[in-house]
């Protein structure tokens, strides 16, 4: 018996861009590709107190815990038990995000400008001028006193 080929999963995610504004210009035709996107796949909005900040909630998609599981609220946080402020990314947290369990399979990953995208996948990547800083941090541990 063959195996059957799947269909390669494609996730999009949209940051900043207002729900309303977004499904609005794609009903008057301003945005026919995400329309049509919408209209073959499935989406939601993103909501609750996850929305605090978009750093942790980035991580939150990408493995499918919480903050308060994965500890990561923002890119500067408070170190425990103190009032000490600290730098703080995705590799700084125990759980490991989806494409790390695919990478450990035979399946091929490919990301586009992820946030917060720890550990990087060992397929084809392509990081944006955010990512590199948040990379720049984290590499470059000075404090100032």
């Amino acid at each position: 018996m063959t195996e059957q080929k799947r269909p390669p999963l494609v996730i999009l995610g949209l940051d900043v861009g207002d729900p309303e504004d977004i499904r609005r210009w794609v009903r008057e035709g301003y945005l026919p590709t995400i329309g049509a996107i919408m209209g073959r796949g499935c989406w939601g909005r993103v909501g609750g107190p996850e929305m605090m900040s978009e750093q942790g909630l980035w991580f939150s998609m990408f493995n499918g815990v919480s903050r308060g599981k994965h500890g990561y609220y923002y890119f500067r946080q408070l170190k425990p038990g103190t009032y000490d402020l600290e730098q703080f990314t995705g590799l700084d947290t125990t759980e490991k995000p989806f494409w790390a369990y695919l990478n450990e399979s035979a399946a091929k990953v490919a990301q586009i400008d992820v946030p917060d995208a720890c550990p990087v996948p060992s397929g084809a990547t392509a990081r944006g001028r955010r990512a590199r800083s948040a990379r720049r941090r984290r590499s470059s541990p000075r404090r100032r006193a």
